[in-house]
This record gives structure tokens, sequence and C-alpha cells, in this order.
């Protein structure tokens, strides 16, 4: 073992030191081991082990979504400290310097080691197992902020008579800052958690209250709910590594609130389609509330890891500046060179760290409505730096580029580079391509990260029905609506024509629900009628009769509306997109129909009347014959709730795009 006095080797069972006389049994009564390891590589050194269990304030903070139409959505928030990562110090070595006064400075580093009894007693405070409030482990928090604070402002109130001593007195300064900005961070959680959880009572209350209301006044105001829910969260200010999470909230938060509305709406008209696509999208949203909460398990898990590590640097950090300034005072000796160098932290850059997510295919028509193409957040281990974000698939995507401010608290960077705008020349079949990434520390220079990840680019045509999982995807063929397609725009002047013919001049051009909603059926039907007339007839598409799957999860080639009618041929799903593309030009509703195999679509009658018409679109010889009873139907509600049980058809609302900000592929 060593000395504590003067540092130098002696033997194990010594009660006192052969070459200063220094008494070191007392140090083995406090159960402090006397065996040190000095290092410059904090790597190096051995962590003691991790916290079992964090503060109380640290535990799980459970939200619960609301209760909707019989669907119970729990969200679990476990919103833990990102802590800063060890890094080693890349600083010269320091020398010994002598002293002008090495009693004074002495004497100053013998009060230095009173002054880590508040630190020890919050590492203690840590570990002892209780049963804290979140509120009691918030007012603990703000207390010991208090007391590192007023520790921090004493000690640089004072300057120790040589510059040895001011550079230890600097690092137990370090040693607050750090558990200081630890407890802030921590503060802020719990501050933004009670804010959501006061946001989430709103939500709670309605749904409550309209447990025994009937349907349409219950759905209403479980709607009130989710709209006062969204208010209240709105005007919180989550933390800096909260932000994208937070955000994911809210627009999942607000797709609930649209979807309940409308079921209202739907349950109230009695519309069959309205409420089997109203029912589809809050499965939907069930299933994004589901993986946001995955994620957040994980975002937990490496938050606690990280704090955990945190908790073991604060301990390992007093322990070594305990022992190095009692060695330091036995010796009379202020050996610089015994003091890891990670510990004078303000006397190093800050270290930039970080982590990437990024996926490893991409589908282009789904490109603008992906949350990130990466997903990187930031921070240092002290202080702040400025650091440049550059990323792109080069000749894919405009280049992203973004000076930002990171510090300790995590910064967290959604990135979507637009794509190019003659993407879809180089993409008529799938590419392989690289995210190419890149960070750089701006105040050093130095270069943070650099690299590519692979990822797959798939043809503008490919369409995904599902995940791996059995997930559907029925609503990326939204993407495949093109009502300001150009050859869509030349349907409808052709069907201009076609009205005009087989109306035998009652109706000479495509007006959209515009006329006597008395006429409704003759007006919708007519012009329904004439765009696939003119599909059939003047632009000459055919029917391809190939097979087609919903329930096959793998990539599927679907014909754009412009290639359809370009190309003057489409499958099922290629025509009904087609129509529905037509139809919602004019300003009028349509819905896909999902069967097994199979696609169709239904055409609202009249804004909001709830009845519709069904149209084969395969049909064509039948429009190009003039035999529209063959291809057109209309159903009462209760013949579509029949239908739609029975062929097991899921309708997709092709308004819903704008709410998923799903854009047409063109």
């Amino acid at each position: 073992m060593y000395c504590e006095h003067c540092g130098k080797e002696i033997d194990n069972d010594s009660k006192f030191c052969e070459f200063c006389g220094g008494q070191v049994a007392d140090l083995n009564e406090k159960g402090r081991s006397s065996v040190k390891t000095v290092s410059s590589d904090a790597t190096a050194k051995t962590a003691p082990a991790a916290a079992k269990k964090p503060l109380g304030a640290w535990k799980v903070i459970l939200i619960v979504l609301g209760t909707i139409v019989g669907l119970a959505v729990a969200l679990f928030i476990l919103l833990l400290l990102i802590p800063a990562e060890d890094t080693p110090d890349t600083k010269s070595a320091t020398t010994l310097s002598e002293s002008s006064d090495t009693q004074a400075s002495i004497d100053a580093l013998a009060s230095l080691e009173q002054d880590l009894d508040l630190m020890r007693d919050f590492i203690a405070y840590h570990n002892e197992e209780n049963d804290e409030t979140i509120e009691e482990s918030l007012a603990r928090i703000v207390d010991y902020r208090s007391q590192f604070n007023v520790k921090i402002s004493t000690l640089k109130a004072s300057t120790p008579a040589s510059t040895d001593a001011l550079r230890v007195q600097n690092s137990v300064i370090d040693l607050y800052k750090n558990g200081e900005e630890m407890l802030a961070e921590f503060e802020d959680v719990i501050l933004y958690a009670m804010d959501v959880s006061s946001a989430f009572d709103l939500l709670d209350a309605k749904v409550t209250n309209a447990s025994n209301a009937p349907a349409v006044d219950s759905l209403l105001a479980i709607s009130d709910g989710f709209t006062a829910c969204i208010e209240e969260l709105n005007i919180i200010e989550p933390p800096s590594f909260m932000q994208y999470r937070h955000h994911t909230l809210l627009d999942n938060l607000a797709g609930f609130e649209w979807i309940v509305y409308d079921m209202a709406y739907a349950v109230d008209i009695n519309d069959p389609l309205r409420l089997s696509s109203c029912q589809y999208f809050l499965d939907y949203y069930v299933r994004l509330i589901d993986m946001y909460a995955v994620n957040l398990d994980d975002d937990m898990n490496n938050r606690l890891e990280k704090y955990d590590s945190d908790i073991a640097f604060l301990t390992e950090w007093t322990d070594d500046l305990e022992y190095f300034i009692n060695t330091a005072v036995g010796s009379k000796t202020i050996d610089l060179s015994l003091l890891d160098k990670q510990y004078l932290m303000s006397e190093n850059d800050p270290v930039v760290s970080f982590t990437i997510n990024a996926p490893d295919e991409i589908i282009p028509a789904n490109y603008r409505s992906m949350e990130y193409l990466t997903f990187i957040q930031l921070w240092t281990d002290h202080d702040s730096a400025e650091v440049m974000v550059t990323v792109e698939i080069p000749e894919y995507t405009h280049q992203y580029k973004e000076k930002i401010s990171v510090s300790r608290a995590e910064t967290e960077l959604a990135i979507l580079p637009p794509l190019l705008t003659d993407i879809a020349a180089k993409l008529n079949s799938s590419q392989d391509a690289q995210i190419n990434i890149t960070i750089e520390n701006l105040d050093t220079g130095e270069l943070v990260s650099q690299q590519s990840i692979p990822i797959t680019l798939y043809s503008i045509y490919d369409m995904r029905w599902g995940s791996p999982e059995g997930y559907p995807y029925y609503e990326n063929v939204l993407a495949w609506v093109t009502p300001e397609a150009d050859a869509v725009l030349t349907l409808l002047r052709y069907a201009a024509d076609s009205a005009n013919y087989i109306s035998d001049g009652y109706m000479n051009n495509i007006v959209g629900y515009q006329g006597d909603p008395n006429n409704a059926f003759d007006i919708t039907t007519t012009q329904t009628a004439a765009i696939m007339h003119a599909m059939a007839e003047t632009m000459q598409v055919k029917y391809i009769n190939a097979a087609f799957s919903t329930t096959d999860w793998g990539l599927q080639r679907i014909a754009t509306p412009e290639r359809v009618l370009n190309n003057a041929s489409g499958l099922c799903i290629e025509t009904a997109a087609t129509l529905a593309s037509a139809i919602q030009a004019t300003g009028m509703n349509a819905m896909l129909l999902i069967l097994p195999g199979h696609a169709q679509v239904a055409v609202e009658l009249w804004d909001g009347t709830g009845e519709y018409i069904l149209v084969e679109t395969t049909a064509l010889d039948s429009f190009r014959d003039l035999d529209f009873g063959a291809a057109i139907a209309y159903f009462t509600q209760d013949e579509w709730q029949t239908y739609i049980d029975q062929e097991s058809i899921v309708a997709i609302d092709c308004s819903m795009a704008k709410l998923l900000d799903i854009h047409p592929i063109n």
C-alpha cells in the first residue's frame, strides 16, 4: 500500500510510514483502501459499482393516455438524465510547481477535504432506499441544487496561496458544477413530467364523465378531452432532450383527437364506410403510441445506464479528490501528476458525444411522411460547444447543414433533408446508397464523427402493405392518390366531354358537389361514370389481370395514376388510385376499399351524407360500352355494413392523407 502522507509505497501491515513517520492506521479504520492506481486515461480506471436504485424521483412516471371507445392506451414515461461520458484528457501532464507559501496551500487543501462532505452526503442519499413521492424528491433536488450553488460560490470567493492549490480547488468546483447540472436536468424532467401528467388529467376527466353518455356525446366529449390535453401540452416547454418525444406525442394525440371526432360524426350520420376508416386509423394511432412507448422504454434504459455511470463518476471523483488531498496534506507536497486530468475538467475542452439512428431502407413514396432520415443526439461532458452537423444522401437529397450549440443537456435532431427534384428519374429501380453524416466541433476544429451508413433506396413505384410483425400499412397507398398530376387533370378534361356524351347534354362539365343536393345521385354518378368512360374510351386504359395481394408484406410495384394513364394499363389498385385521384381533384370524397387481393373505390354521393356508390374500376370494358349498371352500384347503409363484414373490407378515407402528412408521390 501507499502512505497517505508522503505517497511512498510501504508494507501492507505498516502502522507508521518508514519514510515520513506518518500514522496510516486511521485511514484503514475509515474503511478506505490505501491502494491507489493513478492513470491519466479515464477509461483505464476501475469505476465503482453502479447504483442499484436511483434517487426516489428517478422512478417510473406513468401517464395514462385515456380510454377511447374501449381501447385503453397506457403510456409509460421514465425520464432519466443523460450523463456525460468519461473521456480521456488530452492535455499535457501537469508538473509539480513550487508554492510560495506551502503551508498556506496545504491548509487550503485540508479545508477542501471538508468541502467534499456535501457531495458525500448527496451520494449517500442517492444510494439509500426510500419511498419518496415525486414532490418530495423534487424538493430534495431543489435543496441539493441550492446547497451545491452556495458551495460553488463560496469556493470561487476564496483564493488559495498557490496555483496548484487553486487548480485542486477548481476541480472541487467542477465536481459540484457537474452535480448541479445533473440535478438541474432532472429537476426539468420532473417538472415536465408533472406538467404532462396535469395535462392528461384533463383528458382522463373527460373520459370518465363521458363513460355513461350516448355514443355520439361520449365520443365528442373524449375528442374535447384530447383538445384540452393538447392545448396544455402545447404551452409546456420540454427539456432539450425530450423535445422530439414531446412533438411526437403531440402529433399522435392530434391524430387521436381527429379520429375520435370523425368517429362521432360517422356514428351520427350512420356512415359504415367512415366508421371502417376511423377504426383502421384508430388502430393505426394505437400502434404509434405503442411504438412511442417502446422507444421511450429503450430511451429509459439508456438513460438509466448513463445515470448510473454519472453517479459512479461523481463517486469516483469525490473519492479520488479525497485521497489526493489527504496525500498532499500528509506529505506537505502538492503533486498534481497524481490527480487524474479528467478531474481538472475546467482545464479541458468539452468533449462532444453522440448517438445516431437511421433506417436501413427507404420507400421513396413514403419519404416525406417519415419522421426522420437520421435521428442524432448530442451532448458534452461539461460546458457547451458549437457543433456543425451535416447530413445527406449524395445524388438523392439536398444537404442538411446546421450549426447548433450543444451542452450537457442532450440535444436531439430529427433530420429529413428534402429530396432532389430529379429523383424520380434515378429511382425507376432500387439503388444502394449511403447516408453521409459529419459532426464537427467548431470550437476545437475536431472532427467528432464522419461516417457513411449504407441504405437501400427502393423504386418510386414500390409499396409495402405491411410490417414483418403483421401490422398493415394500408395508409401508404394514399401516396398514390395524386389529384394534381398532369395526366389526372387531362383525364378530367376528357371526362367533361364524356359527361356531355353519356348524359345527352344534361351535364357538360365536371363540377364536383355543385348543383341541387336533391339530385345528388344523378350528379355524382354521372361524373363518376364520365371519368371512368374517359379513362376507358378516350385514354384507352385497359385492366391487367395480374396477381395482387394486400396480405403480402413484401414490396409490391404499383404504377402511379400518371403512369397508368400514359401507358394505358393498370392493376386493380392502380385503376382504383387513378379514379380516387380524379374524384379528389373535383373536390368530391373518395374511399379506397382494400379487400384481400382486390381494391375498389367508393364515392360519397354528397358531402356529409354518408351515402356512397361502389365503383368497380377494373370493369373498363363495361364503362367503354356504357354498361354502367355492371360497374357502379348504390348501397344503403345496411348493405354497406353487410358488404364490409362479408368481404373483410378496410376503407381508407383519401382525405386522411393531409392529417397523416402523406404527400402525393408525384
